[in-house]
């Protein structure tokens, strides 16, 4: 359970931001650059203060897509960045295959993959609240000498893979990197999520996570990881290297390598 959360706030953070409001928006032709404003509750110094998110989010420009003038659903690429004050709390970076809308002209979003990364500010900022989980894990942690490092220059600490399959499931990919017993090593887990039937950002079941030993499946995460670090600095699609997901997808015995299909 300590990482429903994660699926959760990932699922947000892929839909619309309504609930932060609009500052500004951009597009150079090439990316489409908005930036939000938020007011949040944060533990600070062990007080809840109210402190302002700025997100920015850099998506393909609607000179090209043709889609977010005409306000349709497909977006290829999302990268997203909060901050607080000038550090960098959390990243998110979504991919879509833009595919014929069913019900509607134009073209819709088929999402193909979310990544999150996590900041400790992050986690300690959100402790009593949807980061309590997390909090709670890391302490857990702390507890047994093990210690949870930075994986990457943007300070995260836990980094999250979501790749849809089926007709309604996704393998989840949970990553951090731990010093216990003087050693630096992964402690990398994966599980499965299946989605409502009607409603496909429901969650009806999350099934038990699974350890991941293989160095073939490490390897080919981080491989996966190091393409959307790429995107974030440069915002775009990532090729993904089907052989490679489909080691990816070996590190879940419930997960099958099917494409995924949707009606929406």
């Amino acid at each position: 359970m300590r990482y429903l959360f994660i699926i959760i706030i990932l699922l947000i953070s892929n839909q619309s931001f309504a609930e932060w409001k609009h500052l500004k928006g951009s597009d150079d032709k090439k990316i489409f650059k908005r930036t939000y404003i938020d007011k949040v509750k944060a533990v600070i110094d062990g007080k809840t203060k109210t402190i302002n998110y700025k997100m920015i989010t850099e998506q393909k420009s609607w000179h090209i897509t043709k889609n977010y003038k005409k306000n349709k659903n497909c977006e290829p690429f999302t990268v997203s960045t909060v901050y607080h004050k000038k550090d960098i709390i959390y990243l998110m970076y979504g991919m879509d295959e833009c595919t014929p809308c069913i019900d509607k002209k134009g073209m819709c979003g088929r999402p193909s993959l979310i990544a999150g990364f996590y900041t400790m500010k992050d986690i300690l900022y959100n402790q009593k609240s949807e980061k309590k989980s997390m909090y709670d894990w890391i302490e857990d942690l702390k507890k047994n000498n093990v210690k949870l490092l930075k994986s990457d220059e943007y300070g995260s600490v836990h980094i999250d893979l979501i790749i849809p399959f089926g007709s309604r499931e996704s393998l989840y990919i949970f990553t951090s990197k731990v010093e216990m017993n003087d050693r630096i090593q992964p402690y990398y887990t994966s599980r499965v999520v299946k989605y409502n039937t009607k409603n496909r950002k429901i969650i009806s079941k999350a099934y038990n996570e699974t350890r991941i030993l293989d160095e073939r499946v490490i390897s080919q995460i981080d491989m996966l990881i190091a393409k959307i670090h790429g995107a974030l600095k440069n915002p775009n699609t990532i090729e993904i290297d089907e052989e490679g997901l489909k080691t990816i997808f070996d590190s879940n015995i419930l997960a099958n390598f099917t494409r995924w299909q949707t009606r929406d």
